[in-house]
């Protein structure tokens, strides 16, 4: 069963809200498109959900794959959103303190 599914089950509002915030996020984003730097998207689009959300990697993959994945094209494969998400949370992005 899917991490997402489990979220509220603990009662953590808070996380349902945080997944919520994080799902309208990336339903504005602009899709990964091959040859028109998709990879950079992807890259930016898993760094919001792991650094600025907070989202576990579960999480953070499920989201890619149900909210973000089926717009891209040609959509990624699940090894390399994973790898992705894992590159984007070994190097958040630098932001004024």
């Amino acid at each position: 069963m899917p991490l997402l599914a489990h979220a509220g089950d603990a009662g953590h509002a808070s996380r349902c809200e945080a997944i919520e915030h994080a799902r309208n996020y990336l339903a504005k984003m602009e899709p990964s498109i091959e040859g028109q730097h998709g990879s950079n998207r992807l890259i930016k689009a898993a760094s919001v959900l792991v650094n600025d959300f907070s989202l576990t990697d579960g999480e953070a993959f499920d989201l890619l794959m149900v909210e973000f994945n089926p717009r891209c094209e040609p959509p990624w494969p699940e090894n390399l959103i994973s790898r992705k998400s894992d590159e984007a949370k070994k190097n958040p992005p630098s932001r004024p303190a």
